[in-house]
């Protein structure tokens, strides 16, 4: 049992009975979330990235110029009641599992990850990061292509006007065509729309 992690998307993927703690401002639990001062200046500095200034993506940059993890845990620290709130969960925690859930995908550093941090170091609370994995939606069975007998095609209206032809047309061919094909044992015959059939020498 142990204070766990994941990100929104996932959330449908966990256990029937599982616990979990929603840590985004505005979901009832905004003494677990970054301020709104901190949000503001990483969201700006996320709007001034440009390639080439020795990060990957403009979330990175933005962390890093902002101090992010630094000014997160500090403002938990500073905050008693974020303190007693993980001190809560941190006690829960020894009995069931309790995620602690945001948006950002488990590549991405995120405040999420700093709260099961800061309840380790600061209440002994017992961790796990093993992520939730969405499951493997099972393939269905690749159907087998049935094969077509005479009687059986058909001609599409869209290759039927790429062709120029009208939408009666080649469909009443083929059945007639099909209507003259020889039957199995028969003798061959060369088929005439409007002429009398003949056996073939």
């Amino acid at each position: 049992m142990a204070l766990r992690q994941t990100y929104l998307s996932l959330k449908k993927t966990l256990p029937k009975d599982a616990e979990y703690i929603l840590v985004m401002r505005g979901r009832g639990n905004d003494e677990l979330a970054p301020s709104e001062e901190l949000l503001d200046e990483f969201n700006g500095w996320k709007a001034r990235f440009k390639p080439g200034q020795g990060y990957e993506t403009a979330y990175d940059f933005a962390w890093d110029k902002c101090d992010y993890e630094k000014r997160f845990r500090a403002q938990i620290r500073g905050n008693p009641k974020a303190l007693a709130r993980l001190r809560e969960l941190a006690e829960q925690s020894r009995t069931r599992d309790i995620f602690l859930i945001c948006y950002e995908a488990y590549d991405k550093p995120c405040h999420r990850k700093l709260l099961l941090r800061i309840a380790e170091e600061e209440f002994g609370a017992a961790v796990d990061d093993t992520p939730i994995c969405r499951p493997a939606s099972p393939r269905p069975p690749r159907k087998q292509a049935k094969r077509m007998s005479p009687l059986e095609l058909r001609v599409s209206s869209k290759t039927l006007g790429e062709l120029g032809l009208p939408g009666f047309y080649p469909c009443f061919w083929l059945k007639t065509r099909a209507r003259q094909l020889p039957r199995a044992g028969a003798p061959r015959t060369q088929a005439v729309v409007g002429a009398p059939s003949h056996p073939v020498m």
